[in-house]
């Protein structure tokens, strides 16, 4: 029937559609034969050394920082790539991919890129002139967020592994974590210390006023670490007590920081972020 003809049709024109024809094998002569399986052969491995240069591409794009702190690997790497670039069996394709790579595994980072967080955190032995009170709340916020911003782009993927800033050897396989966790704490106690310090109720206002400015600003500038800091310090029992001064407080900065609170709290996961 025409039916059954159709259907026999559809069948030879889609046969081996969804699979890679073999090549075919000759029968007569083996000098073809050897050619043939040659040339499978290097498809074959010309799709695995693809299949491995994507792998390793993902890797050094999403992951450098396991390639700068870990010489063997990089230098192996290195190695696996020169390897492939100086084969001159290789298709085209794979010795592009191979350069590519290799550009920029042994691309040297800017000297600006580089900082030394303990040498940065590290407060300087000859006193400055400036201090809180003499700075504007924006200074503060951008000094705070870049501050942040060092330690956070130093930690690396590793640190997450297994939650080991909950280990006893936090120090040696979370080292960054512990220090942004530090430095959270100490910003904390600052501002507290900065608001309990004040002399008198105007003055407690004046910081409390300052800080929820510096808190907006962080906002503006993304470091929701930041708004965080000053958002835990207000809530801090010495400070979150000071009935008085709270009543002072005016609506706008009322209003800032209930807004500040509202998008940092931790319900539904911090859903608000």
């Amino acid at each position: 029937s025409s039916s059954a003809n159709a259907a026999v049709a559809f069948a030879v024109a889609t046969a081996g559609s969804s699979n890679p024809r073999d090549l075919p094998t000759p029968k007569k002569s083996s000098d073809s034969f050897r050619e043939a399986a040659k040339r499978k052969m290097s498809i074959t491995s010309s799709a695995a050394t693809m299949r491995v240069l994507s792998v390793l591409r993902h890797w050094v794009t999403k992951h450098g920082q396991d390639f700068e702190g870990n010489y063997h690997l990089k230098n192996l790497s290195i190695e696996f790539l020169e390897d492939i670039v100086c084969t001159p069996t290789l298709l085209p394709a794979e010795h592009k991919a191979a350069s590519q790579l290799l550009r920029m595994l042994t691309k040297e980072e800017p000297a600006y890129n580089l900082v030394n967080l303990e040498e940065l955190l590290t407060p300087t032995l000859r006193p400055s002139k400036e201090n809180i009170s003499t700075l504007s709340a924006l200074e503060i916020a951008e000094q705070m967020t870049y501050f942040d911003q060092k330690i956070l782009f130093s930690i690396r993927s590793e640190e997450f592994l297994g939650q080991a800033w909950t280990k006893e050897d936090k120090k040696e396989k979370a080292p960054n974590i512990c220090l942004i966790t530090e430095r959270f704490n100490d910003m904390c106690r600052l501002i507290v210390s900065e608001i309990v310090t004040s002399p008198c109720i105007t003055t407690r206002v004046e910081r409390i006023e300052k800080w929820a400015a510096v808190a907006d600003i962080c906002r503006c500038l993304h470091n929701f670490n930041g708004v965080l800091q000053v958002c835990a310090a207000f809530t801090n029992s010495s400070v979150f007590r000071l009935k008085k001064t709270w009543e002072r407080i005016g609506k706008t900065t009322s209003g800032t920081i209930s807004k500040l609170q509202a998008l940092v709290s931790s319900d539904g996961r911090h859903r608000n972020l």
